[in-house]
């Protein structure tokens, strides 16, 4: 799922003025703002950006990354500045035959699985309950330290 596609699923989360890391699959890119668009380096486990400078990131396609999830995540929480948010669109099997969605069905779930336990171990949150459209699965993410969370949530 691209960036134009998640602000269409949730236009309320994206300004002209984000900056916005989409990692798709191994290829990652920074959008500040509308125009600009850059490639980001991955080396040594993480990522070419500072700590806290990105206000929106989209993973789509992580499941099928080289890249391991939780390293994807935690980099993901690294780099997002405080009451940030993550988009994450998960799965697409169609076109396959029966027995390739059934098999891609049980890789997505287990995907969700262990994607459930890094967002708890990350000190993250499901803003939005599962949104199922197809055979997509898209997620929204929030830092639990976010003045939004704080004001509704007493940990």
């Amino acid at each position: 799922m691209t960036v134009e596609q998640f602000r269409k699923l949730s236009p309320n989360h994206f300004t002209p003025v984000d900056i916005i890391l989409e990692w798709q699959r191994d290829d990652i890119k920074l959008h500040c703002g509308e125009s600009d668009k850059n490639k980001v380096t991955w080396c040594n486990n993480s990522l070419f950006q500072a700590d806290e400078s990105v206000d929106i990131i989209v993973l789509s396609e992580i499941e099928n990354s080289q890249i391991d999830v939780s390293q994807i995540l935690k980099e993901s929480r690294r780099t997002l500045k405080k009451n940030g948010r993550i988009f994450v669109s998960v799965g697409s099997f169609s076109g396959l035959n029966p027995f390739g969605r059934l098999k891609s069905k049980y890789k997505i779930n287990q995907f969700m699985e262990l994607l459930e336990v890094l967002v708890s171990d990350l000190n993250l949150l499901i803003d939005k309950n599962y949104i199922l459209e197809g055979d997509q699965v898209y997620l929204e993410l929030v830092k639990l330290e976010s003045d939004y969370i704080k004001k509704r949530i007493v940990i």
